[in-house]
């Protein structure tokens, strides 16, 4: 192998015959640009087969650079709104500790959010755009309630208003993080939630209740119907959500003082299709919230059914 020293645009080049007869060219020291973020100057070695192609290789070395933002230094690029939405949901991730709310803010942005407004640019997203679109959003949910269904549609549920919050909140992650300069969601009104004709049924009456126990009791003799009946009684004496419920153990069973330690809870943790994660029911070691983590005193045959 022989190496040489040539001049070639006023600089010197190191050129490289390997004992194979190929050639190369380098030059090394070569100005990239400033480092936005460091102020410090940015140079690179470059080598390529002909000194022609090592001038292209050295344009198109500051034009990349230019294109990452002009730095080193780890910067995040977002080429639509759909980068900037998973980036704030991302950071929201580490600012909430209630995988349930997790679960609903991934579904605002599945549902509604990204197949929106995912392939738009940041910036190109106007008021109009989101206002007319919640409008259309509030008339959906609207017709969903009115026809008495129990349960919406994909899309079509009342909780369109928290959807502009969280918008709000994305553009607002956009303006400290990636230099966006207006929040347009700032200034939509969100129509009000539509009311349904008749009220829901929240609670069991002695008549209904009654009817309730009656079809329990003459559920046929198996072990599924044991266990449902466990559970049921079980929810009917003290009270705890049906996640409490199937988040005991043994343990939480004191039978000195006849009571059920509440502690802990069943969620649903999502996946991600992107990511090839399925989503899997979890156990949460602490109750939904502080006050929930309590002892729950029933009667003693509830604990041996139990």
């Amino acid at each position: 192998m022989q190496k040489e020293i040539i001049i070639h645009n006023n600089k010197k080049v190191t050129k490289t015959t390997k004992n194979n007869g190929s050639i190369s060219f380098t030059q090394r020291g070569v100005y990239i640009g400033i480092d936005i973020k460091s102020g410090k100057k940015v140079t690179a070695s470059i080598t390529a087969k002909t000194l022609k192609s090592l001038d292209r290789k050295i344009i198109q070395a500051r034009l990349d650079f230019e294109a990452k933002g002009s730095t080193l230094k780890e910067t995040f690029v977002i080429n639509n709104f759909e980068d900037l939405a998973e980036a704030w949901f991302t950071s929201f991730t580490t600012w909430v500790s209630s995988q349930n709310t997790i679960n609903r803010v991934r579904g605002y942005l599945d549902t509604y959010i990204i197949p929106k407004f995912g392939e738009y640019k940041p910036e190109a997203i106007k008021s109009a755009d989101i206002q007319l679109w919640i409008n259309k959003l509030a008339q959906q949910s609207k017709k969903s309630v009115e026809s008495g269904v129990k349960k919406s549609k994909k899309g079509h549920a009342k909780d369109f208003g928290a959807v502009v919050y969280k918008l709000r909140d994305i553009f607002d992650f956009g303006i400290t993080n990636f230099e966006l300069s207006v929040n347009p969601a700032r200034t939509i009104k969100i129509p009000p939630k539509p009311k349904p004709p008749k009220e829901r049924i929240m609670v069991l009456h002695e008549e209904d209740l009654a009817t309730w126990l009656h079809f329990l009791d003459n559920l046929a003799d198996t072990r599924a119907n044991r266990r449902f009946k466990v559970i049921c009684d079980t929810l009917l004496a003290s009270a705890l959500r049906i996640s409490e419920l199937l988040a005991l153990t043994i343990q939480d069973l004191d039978f000195d003082a006849n009571e059920i330690i509440v502690n802990k809870t069943l969620m649903w943790k999502r996946g991600n299709k992107k990511l090839g994660i399925k989503g899997e029911v979890i156990c949460k070691h602490s109750a939904k919230t502080d006050s929930g983590n309590r002892r729950v005193a029933v009667p003693r045959q509830t604990l041996k059914d139990l």
